[in-house]
């Protein structure tokens, strides 16, 4: 018998159900970490979240990498700001304290996420045979929720797209 799911009782953010998804699959530092590189530009300056960006969650401490010294400076006088806001947009992370550090030359900033036009670009190509394969009973369960045809259409091709990233396709 299919495990059923509670419905949601309000409306929430189609980021909330990608990420639901993709977090059954991640460790919980990782589904954490990615979760705040998730809404790092909705509460940091433009300036700042091109230069400093979320490296790691371990415990209640958020570390921080800057690109250089002027920057690691600028998130210490931001620190207890960025918790605050950090706080505001997603409460149930648990960050109590941030951490600032030099970024280490092996460790790449993560890309800078490209706006993506569904409307532009409706049948953009699948990156790799494991975009293709059946989706789990979870995720066609949860993408099920979704209040449009069309939203469940961008939310299952955001999904593949993940999938096909990290199977390196």
């Amino acid at each position: 018998m299919p495990r059923t799911r509670p419905r949601r009782s309000a409306p929430c953010h189609a980021s909330e159900i990608v990420f639901d998804a993709v977090a059954r699959r991640l460790s919980p530092a990782r589904a954490r970490l990615a979760r705040i590189r998730g809404v790092w530009e909705d509460f940091v300056p433009a300036s700042l979240a091109r230069r400093v960006f979320p490296g790691s969650v371990r415990g209640e401490t958020l570390t921080l990498f800057a690109t250089n010294g002027q920057w690691l400076h600028e998130v210490r006088y931001l620190e207890a700001d960025l918790l605050a806001r950090l706080r505001a947009v997603a409460p149930p992370l648990g960050v109590e304290r941030i951490r600032a550090r030099l970024c280490p030359r092996d460790v790449p900033p993560p890309p800078v996420p490209a706006q993506i036009r569904y409307d532009a670009h409706p049948q953009a190509p699948m990156l790799s045979r494991a975009a293709e394969a059946p989706l789990p009973p979870s995720v066609t369960q949860a993408l099920d929720e979704a209040p449009s045809d069309e939203l469940r259409r961008v939310l299952e091709d955001t999904y593949r797209r993940i999938v096909a990233r990290n199977a390196g396709g």
